[in-house]
Order: structure tokens, then C-alpha cells, then sequence
């Protein structure tokens, strides 16, 4: 099932409101000593109010957009794909968790005064592949650099 952010519909129909309230963000400072922290692996950085304005006034809650996403974006095996209709939306971008806490609040600024960007991860599987690996291979240099 292909997953438009641009529509209502698509939006609406992904699921329910959650009475959970997101928890506060506090983006890691430090790597960890003794080697690979995870601080350098890809999170997503969302404009929640972006993908509620998309959905043409069928998402008013923060929450309730975060939730969609979420659930929008699958399990391990579907994250990537569908992550890939949110970065053409314009709503989403990668940072590092190293960085994460910066880049929002850059993210916020530039968008004016009514984002809201929240903090997604990656599922430590995607596609059958160890989230390490496949942001180890993205990162190596390519030998045309």
C-alpha cells in the first residue's frame, strides 16, 4: 500500500488518536567511551504540523499527526520505502542522533513560527539489514571520492 502525504484521506485513513503523550526529547550530548556509541546513526527529522496541514484538517493534535506518521512509516520491513514518500513530501529530513537536538531546532527556525518537529527513529532492522550496517555502507567513501 502506497502512502501519498499530500492527501486527507491517506492521512485520515492510517489510524487512530493515541492518549499517549510524546516523550520529551533530550538529544544525547556525548559518545559513550569505548567505541560505537550509536550517536552517529540516522534519525528522521518530521514537520508534525506540515503532514497535519496536508491532511487538509483531518489531523488538529501534534500527536495525533506523529502517531499517523508513525504508523504510516510500518515495521522494519517498510520504513524505508514509505520514509521515501515523506522526504519527496518536503516534511521530513535525515540528521544524526549526534546532532538531532541542533538540526530541529534549525529545522524549526527556518519553517517559521508554526512547526513542530519531532524526532523519529529508525527501526534497528530495516529491510532485513542491521540499521548499523546499512548507515556504515552509506557513509563509507565511494571510490570516486
Amino acid at each position: 500500500m502506497e502512502h501519498s502525504w499530500e492527501t486527507a484521506a491517506s492521512l485520515a485513513s492510517l489510524g487512530g488518536e493515541s492518549e499517549e503523550e510524546e516523550e520529551a526529547f533530550r538529544p544525547p550530548v556525548s559518545a559513550a567511551a569505548g567505541g560505537d556509541d550509536g550517536l552517529d546513526e540516522p534519525v528522521l527529522l518530521v514537520d508534525l504540523a506540515a503532514v497535519a496541514a496536508s491532511a487538509g484538517g483531518a489531523v488538529t493534535d501534534m500527536q495525533q499527526a506523529r502517531t499517523m506518521v508513525l504508523e504510516a512509516l510500518g515495521g522494519e520491513d517498510e520504513f524505508l520505502a514509505r520514509s521515501e514518500n515523506l522526504f519527496a513530501s518536503g516534511h521530513c529530513r535525515h540528521a544524526e542522533r549526534r546532532s538531532c537536538g541542533a538540526e530541529r531546532e534549525a529545522m524549526e527556525a527556518e519553517r517559521g513560527g508554526g512547526a513542530v518537529v519531532s524526532v523519529i527513529f529508525y527501526p534497528p532492522i530495516c529491510g532485513g539489514v542491521p540499521l548499523r550496517e546499512l548507515w556504515r555502507a552509506v557513509r563509507e567513501p565511494s571510490e570516486w571520492e
